[in-house]
C-alpha cells in the first residue's frame, strides 16, 4: 500500500497518516487513531530509519503512548514512551527537556494506575533533569514537579522509606530537595540558589 509509493512522497503519506491519527483521536476514536499513528511510524522507520529522522519518530511514539493512555490502556502507553526514552536516551542530551517531559508522562501513567513506586522513581529522573539544566524558564515545570511528588506521598505515605536506598541522586543538596518535598524552606532556598547561580 503506502510503502509502494515513491521515497519522495513517503514524508506526505506519514504526515497525512499522522492528520488522521489526530483527527480520530480529537473524536476520542482511539482504536482508529493509534492505527493512523502506527502506520505512519511503521512507514517511517522502514523508509528513512530512526537516525535520520529521529525527532519525527519521537514525536509518532509520543502521540502513541498520550493515545493509549487517553483510551484506558496504560501499559500499552508506558511501552510506547520506553520505546521513546530508548531513543532520546541514544540521539539526545541525557539533560534533555524532552527525555524529562517523557518521565514525567510515565510517572502520570504509573500514578494513575496506583503503580506510585515508579510513578516517584520516573518523576524524580524528570526532576532531576529540569534542576541540572538551570534554566529559569523551567520554572513552572519545576514546581508542577514538585507538585506531583507532593500528591504522591499524600497518596502514598510510605514512599519516603522505599526509596532511601535508591542511588537516583549522586548531589547530596539535590537529594536533600527531593526528600524533603513537602518542605517549603529547603525546596525554596534550593530553586532560588539555583537561580543565583545562572
Amino acid at each position: 500500500m503506502a510503502l509502494d509509493l515513491l521515497p519522495s512522497d513517503h514524508d506526505i503519506v506519514v504526515t497525512i497518516l499522522t492528520d488522521m491519527g489526530h483527527l480520530h483521536r480529537q473524536d476520542q476514536n482511539y482504536q482508529k487513531a493509534l492505527k493512523y499513528y502506527n502506520e505512519a511510524l511503521h512507514i517511517h522507520t522502514i523508509t528513512v530509519g530512526i537516525l535520520h529522522n529521529y525527532i519525527a519518530i519521537e514525536k509518532l511514539l509520543d502521540h502513541l503512548g498520550l493515545t493509549s493512555i487517553e483510551a484506558g490502556d496504560y501499559e500499552n502507553g508506558i511501552k510506547y514512551y520506553n520505546r521513546l526514552l530508548e531513543i532520546q536516551l541514544e540521539y539526545r542530551d541525557v539533560f534533555s527537556q524532552p527525555l524529562a517531559t517523557t518521565y514525567q508522562r510515565i510517572a502520570q501513567a504509573y500514578r494513575d494506575m496506583q503503580q506510585y513506586t515508579a510513578a516517584w522513581v520516573n518523576c524524580h529522573k524528570a526532576l532531576k533533569i529540569l534542576l541540572l539544566a538551570k534554566d529559569k524558564s523551567l520554572e513552572s515545570k519545576i514546581i508542577y514537579l514538585f507538585d506531583f511528588i507532593k500528591s504522591l506521598n499524600e497518596e502514598k505515605h510510605d514512599l519516603e522509606e522505599s526509596f532511601k536506598n535508591l542511588d537516583l541522586i549522586k548531589d547530596p543538596q539535590l537529594e536533600l530537595v527531593l526528600l524533603n518535598v513537602d518542605n517549603p524552606l529547603i525546596t525554596n532556598r534550593f530553586i532560588m540558589g539555583l537561580y543565583c547561580e545562572i
